[in-house]
C-alpha cells in the first residue's frame, strides 16, 4: 500500500517536471550499486516493522542514524559510490563513538533487561540503577526495575 501511495504521489511531479521515461538501455548502463537502494528500502521497512515494537521509536531511530553515520564514514574512507576518498580521521572516529554512545544511552533500560534475560540479574540491577532517577520517563519506569530484579 505504501508503495502504491508513493507512486500516486510521484507521477504528478514527474509529469509536471516533464521527466522523460527511462530507456531500458539507460537502466542497464547504471552502476550496479544503484540497485541496492531498493534492497535497502525493503530491509529498512522490514526492520522497522519487527524492531520498533521491541526497541521503541527512539531506540530504533537512534540505531538507524548510528548505522547511517558508520556506513557513510566507511563509504567516505573507501571512496564508495563514486565519491572522492576522505580518510577516517580521529575527529570522525570520535563522532562515530559519540553517536554510538547515544544509541547505548537511549537503549540503556533495554540493555539491562537483555542482561537479565541472559541470567545475570545482579549485573542487570547495576545497569538499571541509573535509570531509576529517570522514573518520570515512561521507558524507564520503576515497574521495569521490578521485573529485572525478580529475574
Amino acid at each position: 500500500m505504501s508503495l502504491a501511495i508513493s507512486v500516486l504521489c510521484i507521477i504528478p511531479a514527474l509529469i509536471a517536471l516533464r521527466v522523460p521515461l527511462p530507456s531500458i538501455g539507460a537502466l542497464a548502463e547504471q552502476p550496479k550499486w544503484v540497485w541496492l537502494g531498493g534492497v535497502a528500502g525493503v530491509i529498512y521497512v522490514t526492520a522497522a516493522i519487527l524492531l520498533v515494537p521491541r526497541l521503541g521509536a527512539a531506540g530504533f531511530m537512534t540505531a538507524v542514524i548510528a548505522g547511517q553515520v558508520i556506513a557513510s564514514v566507511a563509504i567516505d574512507h573507501f571512496g564508495g559510490v563514486g565519491l572522492p576518498v576522505r580518510p577516517v580521521e580521529t575527529a570522525r572516529l570520535v563522532g562515530v563513538g559519540l553517536v554510538t554512545a547515544g544509541v547505548v544511552l537511549v537503549q540503556w533500560p533495554a540493555l539491562a533487561r537483555f542482561v537479565a534475560l541472559l541470567g545475570a540479574p545482579g549485573v542487570a540491577r547495576g545497569l538499571a540503577a541509573p535509570c531509576l532517577s529517570l522514573a518520570s520517563v515512561p521507558a524507564v519506569s520503576p515497574r521495569w526495575y521490578g521485573r529485572i530484579s525478580r529475574t
